[in-house]
């Protein structure tokens, strides 16, 4: 018999559709979020995002799937979602896709930058384009034109993200070339894409 961690990967794979389980510091207790490709709209990856054109961040699993049955005409790609929706509602123990802001509240706090954290920051500039491309806010897309932020994004596909998928083996830490921008102008810019961000989150 299947766990329910497998049965919702499978679901997950098949339909394109997942769970985002946030934590980090500025918040009491983990948010989940619905997250998405919209295969109806050109292959893009979507938020389940309110009327007011904010995140919705449920305070539980339960809350995020009730919310998604009452207010379906929100949901993205809603035939697959729905779908998805129905293998996985009954599962016990979902975790989702946990994404930890706790290193990056770290690094824009004073910690020094390695290979992980790179990842880890450049995973959080895709989250917030896809936000910002979904909801077409001039404001939150000037932000990721950012000097610092275009170079941490160029820096980790070039040095890490291309060389890995065309090798097939993992770059080490000790290979990476040293990041040539200012950390401390990064860590102002990244600070700004956080704030934004938590700030469009919408509690349910």
């Amino acid at each position: 018999m299947k766990s329910s961690e497998e049965v919702y990967a499978e679901a997950s794979q098949l339909y394109q559709k997942w769970i985002i389980q946030i934590r980090a510091n500025r918040l009491s207790k983990p948010l989940y979020l619905f997250w998405g490709t919209d295969l109806t709209a050109g292959d893009t990856d979507k938020f389940l995002v309110n009327d007011a054109a904010e995140l919705v961040g449920a305070t539980g699993i339960a809350q995020l799937f009730q919310y998604m049955k009452t207010n379906r005409e929100l949901v993205i790609d809603p035939m697959r979602s729905l779908t998805w929706l129905a293998a996985v509602e009954q599962l016990d123990g979902l975790q989702g896709e946990v994404f930890d802001f706790q290193a990056i509240e770290e690094f824009i706090h004073g910690k020094g930058l390695n290979k992980q954290l790179i990842q880890k920051l450049i995973d959080f500039i895709n989250l917030y384009g896809d936000f910002a491309d979904q909801i077409e806010e001039k404001a939150m897309l000037e932000l990721l034109k950012q000097r610092e932020i275009k170079a941490l994004w160029d820096f980790g596909y070039e040095e890490i993200f291309w060389k890995e998928l065309s090798s097939g083996k993992e770059v080490s830490a000790v290979s990476l070339p040293k990041l040539a921008i200012d950390h401390d102008a990064l860590r102002v810019a990244m600070d700004k894409l956080l704030a934004v961000f938590f700030n469009r989150i919408a509690t349910v």
